[in-house]
């Protein structure tokens, strides 16, 4: 077996018991020493595990709050794994790396449709919507053509959330208002 090999099946063992936010600190900070571990994260996080694939994804989370930088060459990885995951947990993980970034412009288009649908599906837990929020926000400050059509989504489903999605959609309504605004004064 290779040291690679090791390295993941070490990776595999610690993300099969459970798993305290203090612990998932401390791995995320070993990740950050042994970068070579992080694939091995995402490939856990790829896998049909439930328990597993959200263990990985929280300790991908905890390297980000960490180390950002980590995990900026695997933007397009965490944009791929957002959009295929059954995993709400993951998703919420992900979906709060990318809103808590500042993500490129092809990243924000690629969520683009996929935020859209979170947003406005109740399935979704709360944390999930509203970190889909915050990244269409995000996009229509790069692309504020989109800002109207985001705001009447938000503006249509906002009567249906919990008090916490219903407060962050409306302080995104009031930040895309004043985008919308500084778009018109810029045109005159």
């Amino acid at each position: 077996m290779n040291s690679e090999s090791d390295n993941c099946t070490k990776w595999l063992g610690l993300l099969s018991g459970p798993l305290t936010r203090r612990a998932s600190e401390k791995l995320a900070m070993n990740a950050v020493e042994q970068p070579q571990s992080i694939e091995c994260l995402f490939s856990v996080v790829r896998t049909a595990d439930q328990v597993k694939a959200s263990r990985a994804s929280w300790v991908l989370g905890h390297l980000w709050d960490i180390s950002p930088t980590s995990l900026a060459l695997y933007m397009d990885d965490v944009v791929d794994i957002i959009i295929g995951t059954a995993h709400e947990s993951v998703r919420r993980n992900f979906l709060r790396i990318v809103a808590d970034s500042e993500p490129e412009t092809s990243v924000l288009m690629a969520l683009f449709e996929h935020c859209i649908g979170c947003m406005i599906s109740e399935r979704h837990a709360v944390a999930v919507r509203c970190n889909a929020m915050q990244i269409l926000y995000l996009t229509c400050k790069k692309e504020p053509d989109l800002s109207r059509e985001v705001k009447t989504y938000i503006e249509s489903c906002i009567g249906f959330g919990s008090a916490a999605f219903k407060a962050r959609g409306k302080a995104i309504v009031k930040q895309l208002s004043l985008l919308e605004q500084n778009e018109l004064a810029e045109n005159i």
